[in-house]
């Protein structure tokens, strides 16, 4: 599409779908169950254009929780052809070796918004669940040394079709929790929640058009642009940082090297985990998404905090992990307390840049 929409146009877009999901995630935390989600807030909401790259994200929310949401409705997208998806879907799903997803207990949910039979955007929420299974109550285990030691595994599936709730699908996900009633609480909040994000949407459509769709698209073509910039302006160089985790019980008692070159030529931004540590049989392996949001992460805190929150940020840098490492793992390997290294990249990141940002960094902010 070569439909450009005016910089004011683009101004006022971006803060109606923003409210849209600042609105969509309030009904989440009022609707909930959970104290994990009505007083941790441990949830958040971004709105995709039609192809699945996250436009606008929840800016109060948890930042890694973005993780998921960069992959989940491109994951539907890559999964069901298009005439497979229809007005009235949702997807479910909280796999990340498989879709979208952090850990397990964090469940995402898409909903497709239609104007007629034309596709024109994407609301997705993130909520993390107190318990999904596993082999421990809360499904995070200290010792797990396997995914499927973690909870059930969702890859993406249709939770809802022709506006209503597959019943088979939700009381195959109730059967595999121990609080059974919080869990349909939640999700039916988070369902709940896109609705109201899908009409939103839609009527956002029904005043500007095609103009929306143009909007999403010179919003996400803006923040790569932003962070083009401010690469372009930083001296050439490579920029070499190690930090480490701490080990992970008897197995493994010495700290754990998270090993980043960041190299800057140009416009371009590489940032290299090569000689990061191994992977492990302990559920402090990052997945790949995650690695993904913790440097999205501290790209966007050091380049720019005005910088909108969407798929252009990843658009200006290129990731290098080589597989197997303990930020790109294969699975099944545990990843439940993944929080707890993913926090270290940022610090990585941070450190390698520290000499061309020395008013900016915080030494091991975590």
């Amino acid at each position: 599409m070569n439909r450009k929409a005016d910089p004011v146009t683009i101004e006022v877009v971006r803060n109606l779908l923003m409210s849209i999901a600042e609105e969509t995630n309030t009904v989440i935390i009022k609707s909930a169950y959970s104290t994990n989600i009505k007083e941790r807030r441990d949830n958040t909401t971004a709105i995709m254009d039609p192809a699945g790259n996250v436009v606008v994200q929840v800016e109060s929310s948890i930042p890694m929780l973005l993780a998921a949401l960069l992959f989940a409705a491109r994951g539907v997208v890559a999964e069901y052809k298009p005439e497979d998806i229809h007005p009235g879907d949702m997807f479910i799903v909280n796999d990340p070796y498989h879709g979208g997803g952090n850990h397990l207990p964090d469940i995402v949910i898409a909903a497709p918004a239609f104007a007629g039979d034309k596709l024109v955007g994407w609301i997705a929420n993130i909520a993390h669940h107190s318990d999904i299974g596993g082999k421990v109550p809360g499904s995070t285990s200290g010792d797990a040394d396997s995914l499927f030691q973690e909870g059930i595994r969702i890859p993406v599936i249709r939770i809802r079709e022709n506006n209503e709730t597959i019943s088979s699908v939700l009381d195959l996900l109730l059967d595999n929790t121990r609080v059974p009633q919080e869990r349909e609480g939640d999700l039916t909040a988070q369902m709940s929640a896109n609705l109201i994000g899908v009409q939103r949407i839609q009527e956002a459509y029904a005043r500007y058009q095609d103009d929306l769709i143009a909007c999403m698209k010179e919003l996400v073509g803006y923040s790569e642009r932003r962070v083009r910039a401010v690469v372009a302006e930083l001296p050439d160089g490579e920029y070499n940082y190690t930090d480490y985790v701490d080990g992970c019980g008897d197995k493994y008692p010495d700290p754990l090297p998270i090993k980043v070159k960041v190299t800057i030529k140009g416009d371009n931004l590489t940032i290299d985990f090569t000689g990061t540590a191994d992977q492990i049989k302990a559920p402090i392996n990052v997945p790949y998404p995650c690695t993904k949001a913790a440097v999205f992460f501290a790209v966007k805190a050091l380049m720019g905090d005005d910088i909108p929150a969407n798929e252009g940020i990843n658009r200006a840098i290129k990731i290098i992990a080589p597989k197997g490492c303990i930020v790109n793992p294969t699975e099944p390997s545990p990843i439940g307390a993944q929080i707890d290294c993913q926090q270290r990249i940022p610090d990585a990141i941070f450190g390698a840049l520290a000499p061309i940002f020395p008013d900016t960094v915080v030494t091991a902010g975590n």
